[in-house]
């Protein structure tokens, strides 16, 4: 139905045999001295995982999908690990390798896993009480696992390094695993894996895990269209990751194709049986597999089915999907192989008013801003103390959830200036949502600090010019700070943009930070200036089309002449001056067909606008209140205005400038970069 290449194959290569005793996994939860019997006991033949691997490469539709091994048992005690990683490496096939830690001893166990691409280790404690209760073992296993964990880190050239602990009852003892481990600062990222059952087949007898219905109650599987399960001891693909622990026979009895015959996995991806399974899976006709590991919530009318990196949707045309690595929405036809690549590219075929939900919800948290910049479209400043209150901010969050929508857009005055930010943080994070912040960057070490690591998936920084530009618009002594905090942010692993506004007294530094940029090494976005707020005393400045050609022309020719490595994005609004809807005021830059049916904003008033961005064109797209309705009541009430406005821009002859705002001319840097 989808013709979607897996993100991930979950590869197992051993089956029966694992040293520890683990309270969350099948295997661990079985007596040593039947595990045999209930999973079997073996490994993969290398000449099998070679073949694999050059199977892997016929995914062609983008990057090749991950290689996440696994198994029912402890990778590391496969003898054939390193060789495995070895052919890996040199095919350029990225791979994830879950371990426990032990299974060999540590000079080969460090060899080996040195050749992986990331190394997650579940080592589930931040002490040796909690490492016997929840892995089964003492002392000597927990200081060897750490020892290895930590020379593993030491590598010139290692691999990314992940500790994992799976949630439990005891929120004290997760909390204390992430401090613990995180205070290191060696590994790359300390995370709480969600807990499931496996379909049932954990007892759970201490009672010391969460109980999976309730946790999964806001999740469905999606594994359908995002990850491949393949048993490469018995040779088979099954379905749902689930199967891998039944029984071998049982195991084979759900087999959907064997990679050891005439099958390859492309084939098995997009056979007949695995377009069934997700035509049932979008219906919400949950399979038997997972009725007591991932349940649709009963209760909830949400459309939305997360998994680890996309969300589906479902529409009246078909599906949208929301790429959360990516940031990308794309679209899928109800019809067979009906592939669509961008949502906006068929706004008049689709009627986006037609949505069951936005795609993103911007919140402005307050007007509150630590500077005061001369053309601020929403007029924040230090006086501003308008706010949400956190418990409207949880409301707000809750109907966004239940009604499907995909991404959540923080936004000010300045949002770092709000009291609860990072709380704010924490509940959309808890709902599953990803997250971009707009932000001035001007903030103190303990803020920069707390943001480096809150996960938010895309932080944009406002940036308006080199540094006599740039403070003439936001404030002396502000340059240099927000240079230092870009960079610490984007040496901890953030993913930063550049965002520059332009008018005529800084379009003459646009090369200078194409320049800068480079040196940063992330994006540049370069937006019009819109006669908003305090903008509106500066219509003198304002770029023209004429000679916003002219400019357009003078930077295509120098990104020809430096080749930039990161993205160059620049709005395609600055050129469009066809709209008849334009309003005179707000001159060619920003039309009602680039604003409606695909996004909503909330200020910090509570009023709901059906532009989205923080650009509310004096209270003229106002289409409710969060006060006084629920922001799903407020969505169905704007689509008969959303249809009158498409029905005119139905008539436009420039078709392919219809979203300004997201059309925009690309330069450099990946073509999968979202623009925002």
């Amino acid at each position: 139905m989808m013709n979607t290449d897996p993100k991930i194959i979950n590869l197992g290569v051993v089956r029966g045999n694992c040293p520890a005793k683990c309270i969350h996994c099948p295997v661990g939860e079985t007596p040593a001295s039947i595990r045999n019997e209930k999973f079997g006991y073996g490994y993969m033949d290398i000449e099998i995982f070679y073949s694999l691997c050059s199977q892997i490469k016929e995914f062609n539709s983008g990057d090749l999908p991950w290689l996440r091994i696994h198994g029912i048992g402890e990778p590391a005690t496969w003898h054939s690990l390193g060789k495995a990683l070895a052919f890996t490496q040199s095919n350029k096939i990225k791979t994830w390798v879950f371990t426990m830690g032990l299974g060999t001893n540590r000079e080969t166990f460090l060899e080996t896993f040195a050749l992986a691409d990331i190394v997650e280790f579940s080592i589930n404690a931040s002490s040796i009480e909690d490492f016997k209760c929840t892995k089964g073992l003492g002392n000597k296993e927990y200081d060897e696992i750490k020892l290895r964990m930590e020379k593993l880190a030491s590598l010139k050239n290692r691999p990314k390094i992940l500790v994992s602990r799976v949630q439990t009852k005891d929120k004290a003892k997760d909390d204390e695993f992430i401090e613990y481990w995180k205070s290191k600062n060696i590994f790359d990222d300390v995370f709480i894996r969600s807990f499931h059952d496996y379909g049932k087949r954990i007892e759970d007898k201490d009672n010391l895990l969460i109980n999976s219905t309730v946790n999964y109650t806001k999740k469905s599987c999606l594994v359908p269209t995002a990850r491949m399960n393949i048993d490469g001891v018995l040779g088979i693909a099954v379905r749902c990751f689930n199967e891998l622990f039944d029984k071998p026979e049982v195991a084979k009895s759900k087999s959907i194709g064997s990679i050891l015959e005439s099958n390859s996995l492309k084939d098995i991806w997009y056979s007949e049986t695995m377009n069934k399974w997700r035509e049932n899976t979008f219906a919400y006709e949950q399979c038997s597999t997972c009725k007591a590991c991932q349940p649709v919530n009963p209760n909830s009318s949400e459309k939305q089915l997360v998994q680890n990196k996309l969300i589906v949707r479902k529409e009246e045309f078909g599906y949208i999907t929301f790429d959360k690595k990516t940031m990308q929405v794309k679209i899928f036809d109800a019809q067979p192989n009906g592939y669509v690549n961008h949502i906006d590219d068929q706004r008049f075929k689709y009627r986006l008013p037609t949505l069951s939900a936005p795609l993103k919800l911007f919140i402005e948290l307050t007007n509150k801003c630590n500077l005061r910049c001369t053309f601020c479209s929403s007029n924040s400043g230090g006086r501003q103390n308008d706010c949400l209150s956190l418990s409207q901010i949880e409301s707000l969050l809750s109907n966004a959830h239940d009604m499907g929508i995909f991404e959540i857009g923080l936004i000010g005055g300045e949002p770092l200036c709000y009291p609860h930010f990072f709380d704010v943080v924490e509940m959309i994070k808890n709902l599953y949502f990803s997250i971009h912040l707009n932000t001035n960057g001007f903030c103190n070490k303990e803020t920069l600090y707390k943001l480096s690591q809150s996960g938010i998936e895309k932080i944009n920084i406002s940036i308006d010019g080199l540094k006599d530009c740039h403070e003439a618009i936001r404030g002396c002594n502000t340059f240099d700070k927000t240079i230092a905090n870009t960079k610490y942010l984007l040496s901890e692993g953030n993913k930063v943009q550049i965002n520059f506004t332009a008018n005529k007294t800084n379009q003459a530094d646009i090369e200078g930070m194409i320049l800068l940029v480079e040196e940063l090494g992330c994006p540049l976005k370069i937006a019009p200036m819109i006669l908003i707020g305090r903008a509106q005393s500066m219509a003198e400045t304002i770029i023209s089309p004429d000679d916003w050609t002219a400019i357009y022309e003078r930077i295509s020719n120098y990104l020809q002449k430096v080749k930039p490595k990161n993205r160059i994005e620049i709005a395609s609004g600055f050129i469009t001056n066809s709209c008849e809807e334009v309003i005179d005021r707000y001159c060619f830059l920003y039309t009602d067909c680039g604003l409606r049916g695909s996004f909503l904003g909330v200020n910090c008033l509570g009023e709901v606008f059906n532009t989205g961005k923080q650009t509310e064109f004096d209270n003229q797209h106002k289409v409710g209140d969060i006060k006084i309705n629920s922001l799903q009541d407020i969505w169905i009430a704007t689509e008969k205005e959303n249809n009158e406005y498409f029905n005119r821009c139905a008539k436009c002859k420039n078709k392919n400038l219809t979203d300004l705002y997201r059309k925009s001319f690309v330069f450099g840097g990946n073509s999968n970069d979202k623009v925002v």
